[in-house]
């Protein structure tokens, strides 16, 4: 492919695809065609059966370094989604390591010295499962997420380089800085990008305590309010004499009209007061 055409198409691309493609031009065709459909399953599957075939031989311990690298990466997984297809996206990192893992299996010291290197990572990659909501949903930290994934992938590549080579030539790498500077390079970004993420959270945290007591205390007064106003109501209720309502009012106006004697009997009965009825505070 051309200059020019590498060009059009990375720029074609979003950000996490265009990470993909640069580090994908790197590798041999049998590579691309070999991680393109390796999944977490896969890894862990043969993880699973080397620390079966290996767990008796002395100072092994290799596999068990495995899961924190998983676990943070399966949680850095879930917020990246939002921003590329990560089934994708992830092949090219679980490819890789299955590869890693089955090239230096033969010498455990140099499967140790990788394992120590995906474990780092994965400790720092443990924070974004932990911050998924806030980070998810604020597209300023697309640009983090996406130096995390290079970075992840600058390692592999480096890795690649180093260990995917025989054994002999495994032992006289290894003994090079060359992974170890990378190593420390990665885990330096990485660390800055955590606390990045960390002084982030704890200002939207802190954002967000402030808005729920605002917003605590306005439902505290509307409450109030109400309450006051239903009081008020009630002793209203309590001075004033029942209303009647207008259609019952109407109606008696038609009776009345209609029957002009009606309630007669009432007035006219012998037992019936037709005094003065005298102010009960006159006599004081």
């Amino acid at each position: 492919m051309s200059a020019v055409s590498a060009s059009i198409l990375s720029s074609q691309l979003g950000p996490f695809e265009e990470a993909l493609w640069s580090f994908s031009a790197k590798l041999t065709h049998s590579q691309r065609t070999q991680f393109t459909s390796t999944t977490q399953q896969d890894v862990e599957i043969l993880a699973a059966k080397l620390q079966h075939e290996q767990e008796g031989r002395k100072g092994y311990r290799a596999m068990g370094l495995l899961r924190p690298f998983i676990d943070g990466l399966v949680g850095y997984s879930k917020v990246i989604e939002v921003f590329a297809q990560t089934s994708e996206i992830l092949a090219f990192v679980w490819g890789p390591i299955k590869f890693l893992i089955q090239v230096t299996s033969k010498w455990h010291g140099t499967m140790d010295k990788l394992m120590d290197a995906l474990a780092a990572v994965g400790d720092k990659l443990l924070i974004y499962e932990k911050c998924n909501p806030i980070v998810r949903e604020d597209l300023r930290f697309k640009k983090v997420l996406v130096r995390v994934y290079t970075d992840i992938l600058d390692l592999l590549w480096t890795a690649l380089r180093i260990f995917g080579k025989n054994t002999v030539k495994q032992f006289l790498e290894i003994q090079s800085p060359v992974f170890d500077k990378k190593l420390t390079g990665v885990l330096s970004n990485l660390s800055n990008d955590e606390d990045l993420i960390r002084d982030a959270v704890s200002v939207t945290t802190l954002n967000q305590t402030i808005k729920f007591h605002q917003k605590a205390e306005e439902e505290f007064r509307a409450a109030a309010k109400q309450r006051m106003y239903t009081t008020l109501q009630l002793f209203r209720q309590e001075l004033q004499p029942a209303l009647i309502s207008s259609s019952r009012l109407e109606g008696a106006k038609k009776i009345s009209s209609k029957y002009p004697g009606a309630g007669s009997w009432l007035a006219n009965h012998p037992n019936s007061y037709h005094g003065e009825i005298s102010d009960p505070m006159r006599e004081y």
